[in-house]
Order: C-alpha cells, then structure tokens, then sequence
C-alpha cells in the first residue's frame, strides 16, 4: 500500500504501519501493543515491546512529497514487515 505525504507540520505525527484487529481506534496505536509501524517525518519503527525500548531509528525522516509503501509479507512461520520511501527500501 503506498501512501503521499502531501503537507504536515512539525506537530503531527504520520504513523504508517499494521495492526491487530483489536486496535482501539480512538487511541494513539504507537502507545499500545497492538501496532507495528513507521514514524514517517521522524524516521523511526515502533513495535510492540515489554523488555526493550520499542521506538528505534529507522532511516531519514519524510518529507511532504515523499511516498511511503508498507509491504507485509507472509511466510509460512513468520510475516516481514518492510517499508520503502519513494520505492526505497528504508533500512
């Protein structure tokens, strides 16, 4: 799924990622264990976490212009969840 950055300010918070079915909507996801995502302007990947920090540095920040694809891959144990900038793997 690809996603444009067409304007924000440095207030907002441009979150891209996945979630359990049971992710409340009226909460922010990245506070809760329920989310796997890409902090678009600050350049960071969250991840549900109990024993370790679960915001860590992912690449650049994005800017307005820039698109963000999220691609989710399943294997027959395990899922990869990868994004990519303007066709970019971010790494």
């Amino acid at each position: 799924m690809n996603y444009k950055i067409d304007s924000f300010d440095e207030l907002d918070d441009i979150l891209i990622g996945i979630s359990t079915r049971d992710l409340p909507v009226n909460q922010p996801p990245g506070h809760l264990s329920l989310f796997w995502g890409y902090l678009s302007p600050e350049g960071k990947k969250f991840f549900p976490s109990k024993h370790e920090e679960n915001l860590v540095d992912y690449g650049e920040g994005s800017k307005v212009g820039d698109v963000i694809r999220c691609v989710l891959e399943y294997g027959e144990k395990s899922c990869t969840l990868e994004f990519f900038r303007n066709n970019v793997k971010i790494i």
